[in-house]
C-alpha cells in the first residue's frame, strides 16, 4: 500500500474560546453551547484557500489511530458533578446536522444523516474546532455537486470527509454496491496501494471491496445493512480446507490465526447489526479480500501456489558478484537464506505466514547455535592445556597445534557474541510485524542479500571454529605420529569425509535463479545421484497437483 501522506492536523486552539469560562470548581455546566458556522462569507474563504482531494480509505483508517485531538493547556480535569446530571453528554456539542458517535474502539467520529435530497457523510476530523466544522461542511457540499454530474450515482452514496492542515480529502462509498469510487478520475496507485501488477481493471473490483470493507471497519456503526456472518464462515471454511490440504497454499492467515477467527466468527449471529460484530466482520473480510486482489483472483494470471510468480514479472533477480563470492566462504548458507527470504517476497507483496515462520526459524538457529559453540569453546581450552603441545622447545613461537586453537576459540566467541546480538535484535520481532521487518529490504536486491549473510553469519563462524579444531586434531595425529596411527585415522577421516559428502550430494537442491546456467555442484550432485540413486530425504514442497492426488488417493483407500 502506498504511504499516505502526513500532513498535520488543524488546530484546534481555537476549542478553548468555545469552553464555557463560567466553571465554579470544575463543574459540568448543564448548559451546552453550540457551534455555528452559518456565515456564508466563511465558506467562501475557504473555498479559495483550501484543496479537496480524493483519498483512499487506508489512509482514513491509519490518520484516525494517528492523529488524536490535543487537550487544551488551560483544560483541567472536573472534580465534581452537578445535581441531578442524567444526560452525560459532551460539553461542547456540535449543531448543524452533525451527530457525535464512538467507534468500539473508543474514538470518536462525526455522522451527518441524510436530510431532504443531501447524501450522508463521515469523519473522523474533530469539529468541535469551527473552522474544521466550516471546511467539513464545504467539503461535503461540494463533493455534492461533483456527484450530481453522474447519472450513475449510487442512492446510498456516503460522502466520508477527512480535514488536514491545508488540505482536505475524501471518497464515497455504496453500501448496496460494496464499493468505493471518486467522481473524478484518480491514479490507480490510490486505490491500488502499489506493489501489484494490474493488466485488467476487473482485477480491481476485489481490491474495491477490501477497501469498501475498511471503510466499514472505520465506520462500523453506520456500514447500513446487516454483517454477512454466513459469507465470511465460507470463506474462512474454503480458506481452513485449503490450508489444511496444501503447503503453498495462498491463504492470507496462518493455521493457528485461522482458526481462532473460525472459533469467533462462528459465535456471531446471521444478520446481526451490531456494530461490535461488523467491525469483527469488516475486519476479517478487508484481509480476504485483499489476499484475493494479490493473489490475482478470478485473472487468468491467477496465482494458485505460493512463489508461483506472473509470467514476465518475477521478483527474482540475479545475485551480485560480491554476494556470489561471500556465500562460499559462509558455506553456502546465505544462498540458503536468501532462497527463504524471497520465497516470502513474491508478486510486490510478503506472505505473512511465511515471515512469521522464516523468524521463529531464525531464532530457534540462533539459540541451537550457542550450545556447541559453548561445548567447542570448552573443548578449545581443554586440548590448550595440555603440556605437549605448548610452545616450540627454546622459543617463543607458538605451535600449529595453539594457534589453530586459538583461531577455533575466537571464532566460538565471534558465534557466541553474533547469536546473542541477534536474538536481541530480534526478540521484538513478532507475528504482526515480520511482514513490515521483509517488505522492506526485499524491494532492493542489495538489502536482501546483506540480510542473508547476516543471517548466516553465526553458522559460518560456528563452522570455520569446527574447521579450525579439526585442524588442531589432524596436527596432533599425523605431526610425529607412527605410520599405523596415521593409517588408521587417515581411513577413518576419508570414509567420514566420503560419508558427510554422500549427505551433502544426495540432498543438495538447485538454484533458485533460472537465469544462469547450472553450477559446478550442480553438475556434481547430479553426476553422484545417478550413481547413487537413493533418496534419503523427500522434497519438502509438492504441487497442488501432487498433493490433490495424494488427498484423493487416501480418500478412496479409506
Amino acid at each position: 500500500m502506498a504511504a499516505p501522506p502526513a500532513p498535520s492536523v488543524a488546530s484546534t486552539a481555537s476549542d478553548a474560546s468555545l469552553r464555557s469560562s463560567n466553571r465554579r470548581g470544575h463543574v459540568v455546566p448543564s448548559v451546552h453551547p453550540s457551534v455555528r458556522w452559518s456565515q456564508s462569507s466563511d465558506i467562501e474563504l475557504v473555498m479559495e484557500e483550501i484543496s479537496l482531494k480524493p483519498c483512499s480509505p487506508m489512509w482514513v483508517q491509519h490518520w484516525s489511530y494517528s492523529a488524536r485531538a490535543n487537550l487544551h493547556s488551560m483544560s483541567e480535569p472536573i472534580q465534581r458533578l452537578p445535581a441531578m446530571e442524567l444526560q452525560y453528554r459532551r460539553e461542547l456539542d456540535v449543531t448543524e446536522g452533525w451527530e457525535t458517535c464512538t467507534h468500539p474502539e473508543g474514538r470518536i467520529y462525526f455522522h451527518r444523516p441524510v436530510i431532504g435530497e443531501s447524501k450522508e457523510a463521515l469523519t473522523n476530523t474533530i469539529l468541535f474546532d469551527n473552522e474544521n466544522l466550516v471546511r467539513a461542511e464545504f467539503a461535503f457540499r461540494h463533493v455534492e455537486k461533483m456527484l450530481q454530474e453522474y447519472a450513475e450515482t449510487p442512492e446510498d452514496t456516503i460522502i466520508v470527509l477527512d480535514i488536514r492542515a491545508n488540505e482536505d480529502f475524501y471518497y464515497c462509498a455504496s453500501r448496496s454496491l460494496r464499493r468505493i469510487f471518486w467522481p473524478e478520475e484518480t491514479d490507480l496507485t490510490l486505490s491500488s496501494g502499489g506493489g501489484v501488477a494490474v493488466f485488467d481493471i476487473s482485477h480491481m473490483a476485489n481490491r474495491i471491496e477490501a477497501l469498501f470493507w475498511c471503510h466499514v471497519e472505520t465506520f462500523p456503526g453506520h456500514s447500513g445493512g446487516r454483517a454477512p456472518v454466513s459469507e465470511l464462515r465460507a470463506l474462512l471454511n474454503l480458506a481452513y480446507i485449503d490450508l489444511m490440504t496444501s503447503e503453498r497454499s495462498t491463504v492470507t492467515f496462518g493455521k493457528d490465526a485461522l482458526t481462532n477467527i473460525r472459533s469467533v466468527v462462528d459465535n456471531l449471529q446471521d444478520g446481526d447489526n451490531n456494530e461490535n460484530n461488523m467491525w469483527i466482520v469488516a475486519r476479517v473480510m478487508q484481509q480476504l479480500y485483499t489476499g484475493r486482489f494479490k493473489n490475482h483472483h478470478g485473472q487468468p494470471e491467477a496465482i494458485l501456489n505460493w512463489g508461483d510468480t506472473i509470467p514476465g514479472h518475477s521478483d527474482h533477480k540475479s545475485r551480485s558478484i560480491t554476494f556470489r563470492l561471500i556465500s562460499p566462504w559462509l558455506f553456502g548458507w546465505p544462498s540458503v537464506y536468501l532462497r527463504e527470504v524471497e520465497d516470502i517476497w513474491v508478486n510486490g507483496h510478503t506472505r505473512f505466514t511465511r515471515g512469521q515462520q522464516l523468524i521463529t526459524d531464525l531464532k530457534g538457529d540462533w539459540e541451537r547455535s550457542t550450545t556447541p559453540a559453548t561445548i567447542l569453546l570448552t573443548t578449545n581450552v581443554s586440548l590448550l592445556a595440555i603440556q605437549s603441545l605448548d610452545t616450540v622447545a627454546g622459543t617463543n613461537t607458538r605451535s600449529f597445534v595453539q594457534i589453530a586453537s586459538y583461531a577455533s576459540t575466537l571464532l566460538s566467541l565471534a558465534n557466541y557474541m553474533a547469536c546473542q546480538i541477534l536474538l536481541r535484535q530480534h526478540r521484538r520481532i513478532v507475528d504482526s510485524t515480520a511482514d513490515l521487518y521483509f517488505s522492506g529490504p526485499a524491494k532492493e536486491m542489495s538489502q536482501l542479500e546483506t540480510m542473508a549473510v547476516i543471517f548466516s553469519l553465526p553458522n559460518g563462524l560456528f563452522l570455520w571454529s569446527m574447521l579450525a579444531f579439526l585442524l588442531a586434531i589432524c596436527h596432533v595425529f599425523f605431526h610425529e605420529t607412527n605410520i599405523v596411527t596415521r593409517a588408521i585415522l587417515g581411513s577413518l577421516l576419508a570414509f567420514l569425509a566420503f560419508l558427510l559428502l554422500a549427505v551433502i550430494m544426495l540432498d543438495w537442491r538447485p538454484s533458485s535463479d533460472d537465469r544462469k546456467p547450472a553450477s559446478i555442484y550442480e553438475k556434481i550432485s547430479a553426476q553422484f545421484r545417478k550413481k547413487f540413486p537413493v533418496r534419503f530425504l523427500t522434497p519438502r514442497w509438492g504441487s497442488r497437483r501432487e498433493q490433490s492426488l495424494q488427498l484423493t488417493h487416501f480418500t478412496q483407500a479409506r
